[in-house]
């Protein structure tokens, strides 16, 4: 090696440090506003030049957004291979609402002040923020390294289309995807759902982290604690759409706001919510509806009281559990400020000693009917600056009596659900079985000892017993059949789909259906190379894996994300699905109707109470009409009827069984009776032909 090659690997060498310095120094976001690079700024915006007005466009080159009155947004622009190659503007964790903490907690979310409350101009937002508090040891198990929570965790993630070959006028205004994501309301993370891959399909997608569990959720049912925190998070982040979504790209009158499992549940709550019409002169906030497996009709969707436990008992057992005893003469409002001032961690753990109601689906801590909108008046000095502000009145009544009353967001609605949504659950009520082995199918008797376990824990509601395991069994029996063990297993994974997630899915879009465009879906694709037991089917949460993107995952986006896919390996068919997922809610999310023209040979037509009809999701997708329409009208109709009616004791002509079982009681009876009887008589003459006569021992 000559002293040449030793000149030009310095050389190299200088420029490249230079490079990264440019491109990860904080000092530099000052220059940020200037052109970057030492090209000259174009004076116009044709195509056939390359330089775009909006710049960068360059892979991770700085973007600079401005958001009036707080400060700059200063994220990044990357590339995303495809045939024809994307760039994508990413913002990660840029802030929607002050951090939470302290007097925060349990209370409405607060907008970020000027200089990001911190005093700085520019925000980095090259890099995800904390999760909220939850359970870590649930989490870590989807991240590559360990993941950080922390209380301080209102941020949002935006990832914006960036199409280079427009002009600026026209790379912009682009409809705006915001994602719930689920979790039963204690669980989840925005980063396990990167928006890179959808916003390739021209819409510009929004996830962010709301507050969980006890901190999101914890209601005295009063104004101590009114609840309902995290779904005012989600508001909040509505509302921070509006204001500001526009200078990073995006349409704020084209807003969807979609969610999965219980962010479903909040979205169908935020469709008959007054706040959901209560911004700048009741503009609504949001203007179409994505809901995948959940919704608000379901049970698990919102705590109500459960015989002698509601809201109010749970949060008093969350405040025994870490020392806020709320009784001996405490009151709530001591319990709520003693809770304020404990670590979010003490809380958490807590927490997992706060078991549902016996009986119940929802809880213990999740959405609550909160009453109207009303002001409070704290009587603490350092609580000056909250007198007058508004709570409540994000859910006044129960959903299913405002949806009767015809107060509920009349836009179009898609909603759908997994065909196996019941097999994790499944899979957890039978692990603990000793011999059974689910992938041979399961016997008859094993699913009725199953219906009677299901039966006696949701005693609560259920009052006869018999009768209700009777209805279920032969409600999923498999009558050409009724011994084959794999129709069986099936039978019991059906009946925790249509019970938990498909026939409340069913009653929100039969709901719509009257009003506006309402879709249908079932997501019935499993991959090739999928990784769980066969006998799971597609269980709950697949189509969401689908719709960001996941079967395009490799070594390199999984570096990038932090994320550990259920399965590294995909089939060719698996992205195919996943672009046809992607492009048929991104349509909706554009135009309200999934398919513009035929999509694989596919038009998806809307439901209506006529047809029911919906779509199926598989290789080779089409339309079909009354998806589990019997099945769905045992859960919403007959089965609530079912379980109120007490056991029948007595009747005019008792059916065979019961008298027969009569019978054998009387003649016992009657035989017991009488040998009693006989019995008695018996020691009676015994007795007297042994008494003894007074004169007996008398001599003369």
């Amino acid at each position: 090696m000559g002293a040449k090659d030793l000149i030009l690997i310095f050389i190299s060498v200088g420029c490249y440090v230079y490079f990264c310095e440019c491109q990860w120094d904080q000092g530099w976001y000052a220059q940020w506003d200037k052109w970057p690079g030492n090209k000259e700024k174009p004076t116009d915006c044709s195509i056939e030049n390359p330089w775009p007005c909006d710049p960068p466009f360059f892979p991770y080159d700085p973007i600079r957004i401005e958001m009036k009155d707080i400060g700059y947004v200063v994220g990044r622009s990357m590339i995303y291979h495809t045939p024809n190659d994307k760039y994508i503007n990413i913002f990660l964790g840029v802030p929607y609402a002050k951090p939470p903490v302290v007097e925060r907690r349990f209370r409405p979310p607060e907008d970020v002040g000027p200089g990001w409350d911190l005093g700085i101009r520019d925000w980095d937002a090259s890099y995800y923020r904390p999760a909220c508090p939850q359970e870590i040891w649930e989490l870590d198990k989807r991240f590559m390294d360990p993941r950080n929570i922390s209380e301080d965790c209102l941020y949002m993630n935006i990832f914006r289309p960036n199409l280079t070959d427009r002009t600026s006028e026209e790379n912009k205004n682009y409809p705006v995807f915001v994602f719930v994501h689920g979790g039963d309301y204690k669980l989840g993370d925005a980063q396990l759902y990167p928006g890179h891959a959808l916003a390739k399909k021209e819409v510009l997608v929004v996830t962010f982290n709301y507050r969980l569990g006890a901190l999101g959720f914890l209601s005295t049912e009063d104004d101590n604690a009114s609840g309902n925190y995290g779904v005012l998070d989600v508001l909040k982040v509505l509302e921070f759409v509006q204001k500001y979504i526009e200078p990073f790209g995006g349409d704020p009158n084209k807003v969807t706001l979609a969610g999965a499992g219980s962010g479903a549940g909040i979205v169908g709550m935020l469709l008959v919510s007054p706040k959901s019409l209560q911004y700048d002169g009741n503009r609504p906030l949001f203007h179409k509806a994505i809901m995948m497996s959940g919704s608000d009709f379901c049970e698990w969707a919102l705590v109500k009281p459960v015989w002698n436990m509601n809201a109010r008992e749970y949060a008093k057992h969350l405040g025994l559990s870490v020392g806020c005893d709320p009784y001996y003469g405490n009151t709530l409002e001591d319990m709520v400020e003693c809770l304020r001032y404990k670590n979010f961690e003490e809380i958490v753990n807590a927490s997992t000693t706060v078991y549902k109601a016996y009986g119940s689906l929802a809880g213990p801590f999740g959405p609550v009917i909160d009453g109207e909108e009303r002001q409070i008046w704290p009587t603490d000095p350092k609580y000056e600056r909250y007198r007058g502000t508004y709570i409540g009145g994000v859910i006044p009544e129960d959903p299913e009596v405002l949806r009767a009353a015809g107060k509920f967001m009349e836009i179009p609605i898609l909603a759908g659900v997994n065909k196996d949504e019941g097999a994790y659950i499944v899979e957890n009520i039978t692990k603990e079985i000793i011999g059974l082995r689910m992938e041979e199918g399961m016997d008859p008797g094993t699913f009725r000892d199953i219906l009677y376990n299901m039966v006696y824990e949701r005693r609560a509601f259920l009052r006869n017993v018999d009768e209700t395991v009777n209805a279920l069994e032969f409600e999923y029996t498999f009558w050409s059949r009724p011994d084959n063990k794999t129709a069986v297993r099936q039978n019991l994974i059906d009946l925790w789909s249509d019970s938990m997630y498909g026939w409340c899915v069913d009653a929100v879009l039969k709901a719509h259906a009257t009003s506006d465009l309402t879709y249908a879906y079932t997501f019935e694709y499993r991959s090739p190379y999928e990784v769980l037991p066969y006998w799971q089917g597609i269980p709950h949460g697949k189509d969401v894996e689908y719709l960001f993107g996941y079967p395009f995952f490799n070594d390199t986006w999984g570096n990038i994300t932090g994320i550990i896919p259920n399965q590294w390996e995909y089939h060719s068919e698996d992205r195919n699905i996943s672009e046809f997922v992607m492009h048929m809610w991104a349509n909706f999310t554009k135009y309200s109707v999934p398919t513009i023209v035929f999509t694989r040979n596919v038009t998806w037509f809307p439901l209506t109470l006529t047809n029911l009809s919906y779509l199926r999701i598989m290789e080779i997708s089409y339309m079909d009409i009354n998806y589990r329409q019997n099945h769905f009208g045992f859960w919403r109709d007959y089965f609530p009827h079912l379980s109120q009616q007490w056991p029948i004791t007595t009747t005019i002509r008792p059916t065979p069984r019961p008298l027969r079982e009569f019978e054998m009681a009387t003649w016992s009876m009657t035989c017991g009776a009488l040998l009693l009887l006989f019995l008695i008589g018996a020691l009676g003459i015994t007795l007297w032909r042994r008494r003894r006569s007074p004169y007996e021992n008398d001599y003369y």
